[in-house]
């Protein structure tokens, strides 16, 4: 829940608690905490060292840290221009995954794939087809985390495609279900978004009311 709060001292704070920690694994955990704080803080290359020492120290046997990891790692890498080693480092925390379970990993596995497809040549209806299918597999499941990085990404296809109604939509499912997840990273990236949306259609009014409410609520 930390991670989706923005908050890298907080996760610092629990990664050093957790570092020191007599159990091997809350020591692996803390090796995930760590990596996602340098990510909020946006030092990559710290983060990606991070990454690296839980692929050689954590167990394969460890599902959830090891695919968790994977995740971050190609988030990181489209982030830094490389969307296609994103994508295959998507796919391969895939691989880690048993073929049962894991639902929250394999959707947000699933998730970073298609944001590392937005970023391909051609890819715009793939990437908006995968989150579709990713939105319907987090609905059954009630994964409400999952489903508004689903919409949120599919308004950032329409939004690019101005198709500005649309995207909107999709936005405002984003923020609804990430309220419900309780997710204020992903609740600031939905407001964020409804804001260059209304900017992009000429509601300059609307779009002004929303970096207002965003500048609150940060």
């Amino acid at each position: 829940r930390i991670a989706q709060q923005n908050a890298a001292d907080e996760l610092r704070s629990l990664a050093g608690k957790w570092s020191a920690s007599a159990d091997l694994r809350e020591r692996h955990l803390g090796l995930l905490a760590s990596a996602t704080a340098e990510l909020r803080s946006e030092d990559y290359r710290a983060a990606l060292s991070l990454l690296d020492s839980i692929r050689s120290a954590v167990p394969v046997t460890e599902a959830a840290i090891r695919s968790t990891a994977q995740r971050l790692l190609a988030n990181a890498l489209t982030l830094l221009g490389d969307p296609e080693r994103g994508k295959q480092e998507a796919e391969a925390g895939l691989r880690l995954l048993p073929d049962t379970g894991f639902m929250r990993e394999r959707i947000g596995l699933m998730n970073v794939k298609a944001e590392a497809q937005l970023f391909l040549p051609d890819g715009l209806n793939e990437a908006y087809d995968q989150f579709a299918r990713n939105a319907r597999v987090a609905d059954s499941v009630g994964f409400a985390l999952g489903h508004s990085g689903s919409e949120n990404g599919m308004g950032l296809i329409r939004l690019n495609q101005a198709r500005y109604d649309e995207a909107w939509s999709h936005f405002n499912g984003s923020l609804r279900l990430a309220r419900i997840a309780g997710s204020e990273m992903l609740m600031q990236n939905a407001v964020a978004n409804l804001s260059i949306t209304a900017t992009m259609d000429g509601r300059y009014e609307q779009a002004l009311r929303l970096c207002d409410s965003l500048l609150n609520e940060l």
